[in-house]
């Protein structure tokens, strides 16, 4: 099995591997009781990391996608936008792919090893309610992940929120996929675009 790891967010508990290994992909399928139709989220360590896969700097300037990431918010973007192939399992037939990023130092140790973006998801059964707190996460990892690698990153503390999903359509346009705790903050910082 390719190293599949469990670490807090900024929102809540994540499990993720190599965006670019399909087995890692069905195994969290698996894990979670997902179907393998669910697309994924792609996590970075930070913008400028972010920047070297997608081509978006163009219409988000590099501060603007700083701030926005820090609102506990996921952003949405055409595939169209990407300078290398995203394997169809982790958008999964969608046009488009969401995009994270958490700045801490281990999961960019943790990213560089793995050599790529990882994907990620919330750490729950389907249907359950996501792990918000590290005693949660440790006995999903026990039951459900044992032979997954468990990260504490001490800089991130989940809020316990989902996050804000912001979609860049085809057309320029946005759209909120979900309305985060913090999506007030995130609805007066797509204000400071250029029209």
């Amino acid at each position: 099995m390719s190293d599949i790891y469990i670490y807090p967010t900024d929102t809540v508990w994540g499990i993720g591997g190599d965006i670019f290994d399909n087995k890692t992909y069905l195994e969290i399928a698996k894990i979670k009781g997902t179907d393998t139709s669910k697309p994924l989220s792609i996590l970075f360590y930070s913008v400028e990391h972010l920047l070297e896969y997608f081509e978006i700097d163009k219409v988000f300037g590099k501060e603007w996608l700083e701030t926005f990431f820090s609102l506990e918010a996921t952003l949405g973007v055409p595939l169209t936008l990407a300078k290398t192939e995203i394997p169809k399992h982790v958008s999964c037939g969608s046009s488009f792919v969401c995009l994270r990023v958490l700045k801490d130092e281990i999961l960019r140790e943790i990213i560089q090893k793995v050599g790529s973006p990882i994907s990620t998801t919330s750490l729950n059964l389907t249907g359950q309610a996501p792990c918000i707190d590290e005693n949660e996460a440790k006995k999903f990892h026990q039951q459900y992940a044992p032979d997954c690698k468990f990260l504490n990153l001490n800089s991130l503390k989940p809020s316990g929120h989902s996050s804000s999903i912001l979609l860049m359509k085809e057309n320029g346009e946005f759209q909120f996929l979900r309305e985060g705790f913090r999506v007030n903050e995130v609805k007066e910082h797509i204000k400071l675009l250029p029209a």
